[in-house]
């Protein structure tokens, strides 16, 4: 036990290949729980997931946003929503290629947003943290975060969000830094 925490812990030669093979565990480890609460929770248990997946079947019927019909009186609104989840999942609905349940294909795509946030949320630690030791404490802690495992589980437009905040933090980080390495600044 003190031999692999020290490894880990370790800024050796061996030390980059030890921080990649958690990361691949601990992003397996979330793909498997939330892979497992897409399958087996059962409809209506995720909140509001009945009207986000109604809204994705009238996106899904159309090529453009669609307007208010009678069809989507029951489900709100839909003209007074943000479009673009609702249209990048209502593409993807109709590009089902599976004969199962729609519903448990969309929570898998899902489940691929939840990963891709948890892969860039990764790759911007590795950005502003010097140490392995804390980027794989910040991995333990997102992955095992059980409301994030289980909204990446759903279908839910807060995925889409949280990769898109994610995707924006770790791009202007990576633009700072850049352009602080172009001009001669250094910090650190």
């Amino acid at each position: 036990m003190i031999m692999v925490e020290t490894a880990v812990f370790a800024e050796g030669r061996d030390s980059p290949k030890l921080e990649r093979r958690a990361f691949y565990l601990c992003l397996g480890y979330f793909a498997v729980k939330a892979v497992y609460f897409a399958l087996n929770i059962h409809a209506q248990v995720f909140p509001d997931e009945a009207s986000w997946f109604g809204i994705i079947e009238v996106f899904s019927c159309s090529y453009l946003p669609p307007a208010d019909s009678p069809e989507s009186y029951p489900l709100a609104l839909i003209t007074h929503i943000p479009n673009l989840y609702f249209f990048l999942m209502g593409k993807m609905l109709a590009l089902n290629p599976f004969p199962g349940s729609d519903l448990v294909f969309m929570r898998l795509v899902n489940v691929l947003l939840g990963l891709a946030s948890v892969f860039f949320a990764w790759r911007l630690v590795r950005l502003l943290l010097p140490g392995s030791g804390a980027r794989l404490l910040f991995l333990v802690m997102l992955t095992n975060t059980l409301m994030f495992t289980f909204m990446a589980g759903a279908v839910n437009y807060d995925n889409l969000s949280t990769l898109f905040a994610v995707l924006s933090l770790y791009y202007f980080i990576l633009f700072y830094s850049s352009r602080n390495e172009a001009q001669g600044i250094f910090y650190g």
